[in-house]
C-alpha cells in the first residue's frame, strides 16, 4: 500500500510491504541496519553531537525499518520516488512500475493500492539521526505488479492523505 504526506517542499510516499517472519529479504534488511547500528555507534560524536544521545545505546535509539507485532505479520517501509506535477499541484509517484504480466510499464499512481501484489527493488538511501533517534531510509528504485484491482469505479483504490 502506498501511504502519502504533500504540502511539503518535497513530497514523499512510501510502500509498506508485509514480509514474512524469517524471510530473506528481513534477514537482509536487518544485516544492513545492524551495520547501520555499528556505524552510527562508531560515529556517535557526528550523529549525536549534544548530550542526549551521548549515554545511550545506540540500539535503543535505532528505528527498525521493519515494524512488527503479535498479531501480524512484519511490514517493511520505503520511500517512493515523488514530485509535485506543476500544472495541477498534485503529488505524484514517480517510481517507474510495471505490469510483471504483460510486460509493460503502468501508472504507479493508479496500480499501487492495498492489497496488490509486488515486487520491490530497494535500496538502501541514507542513515539518518534526527532527535535522538537514528534508522536507515530505503527508497524504492523499482516496483513490479503482479496482481492488482481494477481501475473501474468502486474497486479497491488507496486512499491517500495530503495533510501536513
Amino acid at each position: 500500500m502506498a501511504q502519502r504526506w504533500g504540502g511539503q517542499t518535497n513530497p514523499s510516499a512510501k510502500l509498506a510491504l508485509t514480509l514474512g517472519q524469517e524471510d530473506e529479504v528481513s534477514k537482509f534488511i536487518q544485516s544492513v541496519e545492524r551495520r547501520a547500528i555499528k556505524y552510527v555507534e562508531d560515529n556517535r560524536a557526528k550523529f549525536f553531537p549534544g548530550k542526549k544521545g551521548s549515554k545511550v545505546p545506540v540500539g535503543e535509539l535505532f528505528n527498525s525499518s521493519i515494524k512488527s507485532s503479535d498479531d501480524f505479520d512484519p511490514v517493511f517501509s520505503a520511500k517512493l520516488l515523488c514530485r509535485t506535477n506543476d500544472q495541477t499541484s498534485e503529488d505524484v509517484i514517480t517510481t517507474p512500475c510495471w505490469d510483471m504480466q504483460r510486460k509493460e510499464e503502468i501508472d504507479s499512481n493508479v496500480h499501487l493500492n492495498k492489497g496488490a501484489v509486488v515486487m520491490a527493488v530497494v535500496q538502501p538511501a541514507h542513515i539518518y539521526a534526527i532527535n535522538n533517534s537514528a534508522g536507515v531510509t530505503w527508497k524504492v528504485l523499482r516496483v513490479g505488479v503482479q496482481a492488482y484491482e481494477s481501475d473501474t469505479p468502486g474497486s479497491n483504490q488507496a486512499e491517500f492523505d495530503f495533510g501536513v
